[in-house]
Order: C-alpha cells, then structure tokens, then sequence
C-alpha cells in the first residue's frame, strides 16, 4: 500500500547504515536485502498499520482524499468536454474550484503523511536496533562477504535475497 511506502522512507534511511563485509577474489559470497520491505513485512509493522488504518479519523480522511481525487478528475474531465464552449468568467470559476479541491487534498495528504510518521517512529524505535544484530546473525550464519541493498541493484537472483529471512528472524524476536 502507499502509505507503507510513506512510512518507510525514514526508516530506510536509518538502516542504510548497516555496514557492508567485503571479500576480494573467489569465492566471495554476495546477498540483497530489501530492508524496507523486510521491516514493513514484520508481524509488528503489519499490526501498527492495520491499527493506524482503522482509526475512524485516518480512516475518513483516506476516505476524503479518494473523494477529493475523483472530484478533481471529474472538474478535469469536465473542462476537457465542455471548456471550449465555456465563458472567462466559467473558466475562472472552474479554475478557483479546481484549486480548492487541489489545497484540500494536499492537506488531506499531509494529514495521512504526519499520522503515518507516528507510527513509522514506532516502527523504527522498536525495530531499528534489532536490524542490523538480525542482519549480522544472518551474515555470520550463511558466511556472506557482501551484502547490498536490492533497490540498488539492476539484476539480482532469488537464491541470494535475504529479505524473507530477515522479516522471518525479527518477527522471531518480536515473540
């Protein structure tokens, strides 16, 4: 969902601070790891979102923002069809109207992105530190030399990700 999106992008920016091992020659073992995916994945995150999303209010403002979407689609949609035959004076209106629905759905947005980021801090000061101790066990026990974030790959195989493993150890933690 976007909104997981939204909350990760801090968090991400923490985790990136987990160190890479690097080995020179043959031999030298490389992994991925999606450490967004791996975190928002947990048992933990899952609950804190589903818990967020059924507050009534974040509810009924997700609820807005989709309303206002379509209204400002609907005003698009409408100037395309009737705007030639439209008068200054309608195109001015139609323009004011349109720029009202714009402002409240930015506002909507922010709103969502604000609540969205008490739980990211939730998130990150429940998890953050038990990233990169997980991480390491995992290095240590599958003997990886590299490990690099996937986003930042253009071509890496399933057999070398390690995100799975990951949500799977902290969400061990996590019981």
């Amino acid at each position: 969902m976007n909104t997981a999106k939204l909350l990760v992008a801090g968090l991400f920016a923490l985790l990136l601070s987990v160190p890479a091992w690097s080995a020179e020659g043959n031999g030298t073992r490389v992994a991925v790891v999606d450490l967004q995916a791996a975190v928002m994945r947990t048992d933990m995150a899952r609950e804190q979102m589903k818990e967020l999303e059924s507050q009534r209010e974040f509810a009924e403002t997700q609820i807005k923002l989709e309303s206002l979407k379509k209204q400002i689609m609907e005003k698009q949609e409408e100037a395309k069809k009737e705007g030639p035959t439209w008068t200054q004076d309608q195109w001015i209106a139609h323009r004011k109207s349109v720029e009202f629905l714009r402002k409240d759905f930015e506002l909507a947005g922010q709103k969502i992105q604000a609540e969205s980021q008490v739980v990211l801090r939730n998130i990150e000061k429940e998890l953050g530190p038990k990233v990169q101790d997980v991480l390491k066990q995992l290095i240590d026990a599958e003997r990886i030399d590299i490990v690099i974030e996937k986003n930042f790959t253009v071509y890496s195989s399933a057999d070398i990700d390690l995100t799975v493993q990951l949500t799977d150890k902290l969400n061990e933690h996590g019981k």
